[in-house]
């Protein structure tokens, strides 16, 4: 499986529990609790896409690209503004749930993590370059921001035109 198809299905699979998370959340405002195992498997299922997403991200970051930690090429940089506020408004959910509605099991914090995840995975769908690898004329692996091939000092095409 490419990593295209990886990230594109990972984030089909994070809003999908996003969504699980907010039906179960409106149950339980009613005072119908949600099974244990739908709370269960969605936090698991929020660390098995948080870890995979983190993956990606360490490996594009530190292993293909070579730039440091500070890098502003990331997962978070294009981060869409409506998830962002989707973000902050399930915060305060949070906190109003927490004042008003105290309940065991609070479905808004998982859905504030899946809504974050699929936050950086479109990110990540909107840089697509990357997620491929680059090479010169020559064959040698480059960054997407080189100039010039650092093992053989070709002139590389522009970055806009190898996207």
């Amino acid at each position: 499986m490419s990593l295209q198809r990886l990230v594109k299905w990972l984030l089909s699979l994070s809003w999908s529990a996003f969504a699980v998370s907010i039906v179960a959340q409106a149950i339980s405002a009613v005072g119908v609790n949600a099974p244990v195992q739908l709370y269960v498997a969605l936090f698991l299922s929020a660390f098995v896409i948080g870890g995979v997403t983190g993956i990606i991200q360490f490996k594009i970051v530190l292993i293909e690209r070579d730039w440091w930690l500070g890098s502003r090429e990331t997962l978070l940089r294009r981060f869409p503004i409506w998830i962002a506020a989707l973000c902050i408004a399930l915060g305060i959910g949070i906190v109003a749930q927490a004042v008003f509605l105290p309940s065991d099991y609070s479905h808004l914090s998982l859905a504030l993590v899946f809504a974050i995840e699929a936050g950086a995975l479109t990110s990540l769908s909107r840089q697509p370059w990357l997620l491929t690898k680059h090479t010169c004329q020559n064959g040698h692996k480059v960054s997407f921001y080189n100039r010039f091939c650092p093992t053989c000092g070709v002139l590389l095409l522009r970055s806009s035109e190898r996207a």
